[in-house]
């Protein structure tokens, strides 16, 4: 916005020298019109709205008229942020409860990314990840574009067949046994089973560490 403003002078018609000067007067309007402070995402203005000011005005040889001078500080709003763990091995499934962490709008923060037991880090969706994928840096957003998103997949363990203390140690072994059974003609039993052979097996077996 400007405002003009205008003024008489006098003249030496010899010497060409200005020998008066009039007092300033406005060309059109005395006062600027009021501005509304523009909105910026995540931040708050001190003055939402600046008013219509007058220019001071000095009058004389040295007189001026003054430009207005208004600074609007902008101070950064609070912020929050979530991280949420999900099971892609369940479609997605939330794991454990939503991290939330607070700051304000385009500040960071530094984020260490625990891993649930049972379960092996995937990647992660947001932020800025650590090359060892263990940290996580968020800048804060006045929108939801700061959230972070931490996939997992189910860790699995092969039981060990040769370990008889493992809680898994039944699901690796078998045992067959013959059973010779003698009868005569009529069927009737003339010598006690012969159970006396047994042939063992194991196997190994991959556990589900989430589920078991």
């Amino acid at each position: 916005q400007t405002l003009d403003y205008e003024r008489s002078v006098t003249i030496d018609e010899v010497t060409g020298e200005i020998t008066a000067y009039g007092d300033w007067e406005a060309v059109d309007d005395t006062e600027f019109g009021s501005v509304t402070s523009p909105d910026k995402p995540g931040y708050t203005p001190n003055t939402p709205e600046v008013s219509g000011e007058k220019p001071e005005i000095t009058n004389g040889k040295d007189g001026k008229v003054n430009d207005v001078e208004v600074t609007v500080t902008y101070t950064a709003d609070d912020e929050d942020a979530t991280i949420t763990y999900v099971d892609d091995d369940k479609g997605g499934a939330q794991v454990g409860d939503i991290v939330k962490v607070t700051g304000k709008t385009d500040d960071s923060t530094t984020y260490t990314v625990t891993i649930p037991d049972g379960y092996e880090y995937v990647g992660t969706d947001g932020g800025v990840v650590s090359s060892d994928g263990k940290t996580v840096t968020i800048t804060f957003t006045a929108d939801d574009s700061d959230n972070v998103v931490i996939h997992l997949k189910h860790g699995h363990k092969d039981v060990d067949p040769s370990d008889p203390d493992d809680p898994y140690y039944d699901a690796t072994h078998a045992t067959s046994t013959q059973h010779v059974h003698y009868v005569d003609q009529d069927g009737n039993t003339v010598f006690d089973d012969n159970d006396s052979q047994t042939l063992d097996y194991e196997r190994s077996v991959t556990i589900d560490e989430v589920t078991g």
